[in-house]
């Protein structure tokens, strides 16, 4: 679908540089379109466009942008990797030896249409544009500190700005992307972060950024229009529950099994906290990052284990799919199209791989890839 094409029920943003882009919608609207779309996965492959991905920690996420392409992020991969789904090609972006040091894990489509990596162990942020290929490194106005482990993966809000969410580090780097050139600023929220506490987040259509527990033992929620934050605590108090967040068709948080043996459940409305299992067995380490697709399902990426999780926010279901992974520690994080694949960033393994969901039903699809809430890097 052309951009030009992309109406419906998604409201439109002002951006910089593509006028499509960011595309929001309401809570209802969001949901309503979730409910609409269905599919039933089809296939999974592991497709290999690129022979010079290797089977070390190559990459943490992919974005989709609206130029129609994935960006898989870098970790040890030595550049940003553009992957055309039309063609199956891969193209090597921006080459850097910085980048095959695990400086950035994740990052995040801005609503300038830029893309911008989270520092894990550096002290600069990376500004990627996919339409001139030109990148640009540095703070931005923001104070980075270098050191392994300090932030892990990025959310943009509603409004088209990015945020790195802090693993060891004491605060959010939140970039404003509405003015040219950007700038960065350290910003706590109110809330304490650092001791690993969260991996990554996910954008809400009421407007706020949800982080799930690695071991903080509650889901946090910031509003990055208000500057403030709430907690809410997980019924079981453990350590490495989570490794990310994904906002479901169904309008509730999602967190991505790590340690923990079941799914963390969070109702913004009721400000409830579950733990669902739907049934399923766990594993440690399971799974890093998740995607929800335009069939209104959530997909739950396997490091460890050989199976993919789905769970159907609609339907309160969950069941285990593709049963041919290769190898452990095989994908992080990813991103989905509209054609309905969900597309999975390799890491320790030499292959994209691709989930086919065959998603119909929905009214615009591409808009609800390109959603904030539902395209991040990690």
């Amino acid at each position: 679908m052309p951009f030009s094409a992309r109406v419906g029920f998604f409201k439109l943003l002002e951006a910089i540089g593509f006028p499509d882009w960011p595309t929001q919608a309401t809570t209802s609207e969001f949901t309503d379109e979730g409910a609409l779309l269905s599919g039933v996965p089809n296939t999974f492959t592991e497709i290999d466009p690129n022979t010079s991905i290797g089977s070390g920690e190559e990459f943490r996420g992919a974005v989709k942008h609206p130029n129609g392409n994935i960006y898989f992020l870098p970790r040890q991969y030595g550049s940003i990797l553009e992957y055309d789904p039309s063609t199956n090609t891969a193209t090597d972006r921006q080459s850097e030896t910085y980048f095959t040091n695990s400086s950035y894990t994740g990052g995040s489509l801005g609503g300038n249409g830029n893309i911008y990596l989270n520092p894990f162990s550096t002290d600069a942020l990376i500004e990627y544009d996919p339409v001139t290929n030109t990148k640009t490194q540095g703070a931005f106005g923001a104070t980075i500190t270098s050191g392994s482990g300090q932030r892990i993966g990025a959310v943009t809000d509603s409004t088209g700005n990015v945020h790195c969410i802090p693993l060891n580090a004491s605060d959010v780097i939140s970039i404003d992307c509405s003015v040219s050139p950007r700038t960065a600023t350290n910003t706590d929220y109110g809330a304490t972060w650092g001791s690993a506490g969260y991996v990554g987040g996910t954008a809400h259509p009421n407007g706020n950024i949800y982080c799930m527990p690695l071991n903080a033992n509650k889901v946090l929620e910031f509003d990055p229009n208000a500057g403030t934050s709430r907690t809410f605590s997980t019924p079981t108090s453990a350590s490495g529950q989570c490794q990310g967040a994904v906002t479901g068709a169904d309008g509730n948080i999602y967190g991505v099994p790590w340690n923990a043996d079941y799914v963390i459940k969070f109702d913004p409305v009721t400000e409830t906290v579950t733990e669902e299992t739907y049934g399923l067995s766990y594993v440690n380490n399971s799974c890093i990052g998740g995607v929800s697709a335009p069939n209104g399902n959530i997909y739950m990426m396997p490091f460890t284990v050989s199976q993919i999780i789905e769970v159907d926010p609609i339907a309160g279901t969950g069941q285990y799919l593709a049963n041919t992974i290769s190898s452990s520690a095989s994908f992080v994080g990813g991103c989905s199209d509209e054609s309905g694949n969900v597309y999975m960033a390799p890491n320790n393994n030499g292959a994209i791989g691709v989930l086919e969901t065959n998603a119909t039903g929905g009214t615009n699809a591409n808009a609800y890839t390109l959603s904030s809430y539902t395209n991040k890097g990690f």
